[in-house]
């Protein structure tokens, strides 16, 4: 019996023990520091820039991020990406503020489109926002009268006034700013409740938004930002290459150069490097040209300019194959990016230095191909046999040659056919022609 009653005060011990325990609360982990996190958007909104924006909210998203915070300052850019941009926006799990900056910088165009979807709309001090008439669309009396052009424009006002009465900002001045370009300041701006506040700088921002309520797509959310660790997450070095090529004038310079490191290469077989050159310069500008309105006439007129000169070193027809060449790379600069657009044009300076390098480079090249072949023989027809040189195209039976430093038009004698770049040595000469073989 006594075990039974030891067993019995044993149990009753434990019991006591556990019950307490269970009323002790346990110690819960140290609340987790919240993140911001923070892109930067600069320069042309483009399909790189929407991929940008698409992997730094599911960024914000994974980390459970507290705010993602974009910093703008840009002159607008392309409808389809800024679409595709504002889709993620609205439809995000983590409150996004976009803050114009710095002083002095602008959210234009589709910069404006983005900031009035955002759930935090801010500027800095000096900034601007607005003109935001759809791309390749201009207010005249012509676009008046064009029925699908209306169209665009009434489906860029529906949604820039939804955003706008979304987030309480003034939906009239946001049509406004789509059907007549309007544009508004700082200070403007926060009185006419088009944005929701000034901030001279992040630090500022994030403390004044602290504890906003804002719409999301599930509900309204409180902003919860108070000590949070600033993350930033900036573009990889793919993006940043990508978004750097893809400038207009860049991409345009890549193409100038490269089309003429080949045609350098094509006049002097075997030099190697310039069509090394060549090939990068013109991928690289082919990738810029993925994230722009390309006018395709436009390109072509550029390569056929090339064909024209590249003719004349081999045709010799006096300059009327450089003039057509000159003219067809002008008209086709000028019409190699199929936007209004100022800012995503290519640099009137940089098609005048750039074609204008290219055209007397040619030029020049020419005038020395045409003086060398009239240039008389003035050390002998004779002292000409027994030379060595190098044909400077493919050709069965008749071609060019270059032999002592000079073109001369050469007959071959024996096999062929001769491809640019064989060795050959001269036979015979004449006035007007060489009789080259094959050196082996």
């Amino acid at each position: 019996m006594e075990w039974k009653v030891r067993l019995a005060k044993t149990l009753t011990i434990v019991g006591l023990v556990l019950l307490v325990a269970g009323q002790i609360p346990a110690q819960s982990p140290p609340p987790r520091e919240p993140e911001v996190l923070l892109m930067t958007v600069k320069g042309v909104i483009n399909p790189l820039t929407e991929e940008y924006f698409t992997r730094a909210l599911k960024e914000a998203q994974d980390r459970h991020a507290a705010l993602l915070l974009v910093e703008m300052d840009t002159p607008g850019g392309l409808m389809e990406s800024m679409w595709g941009i504002i889709k993620g926006i609205v439809n995000s799990r983590v409150p996004v503020a976009v803050y114009v900056c710095p002083q002095g910088g602008h959210a234009a165009s589709a910069g404006t489109f983005i900031l009035m979807a955002a759930h935090i709309a801010a500027m800095a001090p000096s900034t601007t926002i607005g003109a935001a008439h759809p791309v390749g669309i201009m207010p005249t009396d012509d676009d008046k009268k064009d029925v699908s052009m209306q169209k665009l424009v009434n489906d860029a006002v529906t949604r820039m006034r939804q955003n706008a009465e979304r987030h309480g900002r003034n939906a009239a001045w946001a049509e406004k700013a789509v059907r007549e370009s309007a544009t508004i300041g700082t200070d403007e701006a926060v009185k006419q409740l088009c944005v929701d506040l000034k901030a001279d700088s992040r630090d500022k921002l994030l403390e004044a938004i602290e504890g906003r309520k804002v719409v999301m797509a599930d509900g309204k959310r409180e902003i919860r930002v108070r000590g949070a660790r600033i993350v930033e997450l900036p573009m990889t070095f793919r993006e940043e290459v990508l978004h750097t090529i893809s400038h207009p004038t860049i991409s345009y310079g890549l193409l100038m150069l490269g089309i003429a490191a080949i045609g350098f290469e094509v006049t002097h077989p075997g030099a190697i490097f310039p069509g090394v050159v060549g090939v990068l310069a013109l991928g690289l500008a082919m990738m810029g040209f993925k994230f722009l309105p390309i006018n395709y006439v436009g390109l072509l007129l550029i390569f056929f300019s090339f064909v024209f000169f590249i003719a004349e070193l081999k045709l010799a027809t006096a300059g009327l194959l450089t003039l057509a060449g000159i003219v067809s790379l002008v008209l086709g600069s000028l019409l190699l990016i199929d936007s209004p657009l100022p800012f995503l044009q290519v640099s009137r300076p940089a098609i005048a230095a750039m074609g204008g390098s290219i055209a007397a480079l040619f030029i020049f090249v020419v005038g020395r191909v045409v003086r060398d072949m009239a240039r008389p023989v003035t050390t002998g027809l004779q002292a000409m046999v027994g030379q060595e040189g190098y044909a400077t195209e493919e050709f069965a039976r008749e071609g060019m040659v270059k032999v002592a430093g000079e073109l001369w038009k050469a007959v071959l004698e024996g096999e062929g056919p001769m491809k640019a770049g064989d060795r050959v040595k001269v036979v015979a000469a004449t006035d007007d022609r060489l009789t080259v073989v094959r050196l082996k």
